[in-house]
């Protein structure tokens, strides 16, 4: 996780040192977003979340003895870049996730942890304004692992529905879809 943060750091120190272009539409040249999704993707059933995956079990290798406990969200950290005087951005996200899960027999709980790392892309359906609407995917590797084992899962997050709303330098940002961070997922994008 530590490399994926570095790496992340490198990209945007190097992409400002290029300096911000105008820019008719209001949208940073080099941003950061950093997201909560409500993981309900991986909560529940898994196959248009999990690309190829039968269920959320089999990605788990949880058995019908045991079940999910406790809620937490799908934390993700990324960096976009705006191509100027366009409605395009691409860029690349890091995000985690962990669970409780519980053996109804024993009571012994295990947890069970979900790392991402993706390329992303926007398009936006209305760029000019302080509130913006666009759209966008996402698509790379996730991996599941636990102290028992690690697998490894196409890892995509389709929004057709995303919203970007404030200033040039910090909006907030809301995104509805499906996919490895959930339904719904909202945070903030602050421009470089």
């Amino acid at each position: 996780m530590k490399r994926i943060l570095v790496i992340l750091a490198a990209m945007m120190l190097s992409s400002s040192a290029f300096g911000q272009k105008a820019d008719g539409y209001g949208i940073p040249v080099n941003s950061i977003n950093i997201q909560a999704g409500d993981a309900l993707g991986e909560t529940f059933s898994a196959g248009l979340v999990v690309a190829f995956a039968q269920t959320a079990r089999a990605v788990f290798k949880q058995d019908p003895n045991e079940e999910m406990t406790g809620w937490k969200p799908y934390l993700t950290a990324g960096y976009d870049y705006h191509f100027a005087d366009t409605r395009w951005t691409v860029g690349g996200e890091a995000g985690y996730w962990n669970i409780g899960i519980r053996n109804k027999e024993t009571g012994i709980s295990k947890y069970s942890h979900v790392s991402s790392l993706v390329a992303t892309s926007k398009f936006f359906y209305k760029p000019g304004g302080s509130f913006k609407l666009y759209g966008g995917v996402n698509l790379g590797v996730g991996i599941t692992y636990s102290s028992d084992d690690a697998s490894f899962f196409p890892a995509f997050q389709i929004n057709p529905i995303g919203m970007r709303w404030g200033s040039k330098k910090v909006a907030f940002v809301l995104e509805l879809g499906v996919g490895y961070r959930g339904i719904i997922q909202a945070g903030i994008n602050i421009g470089l």
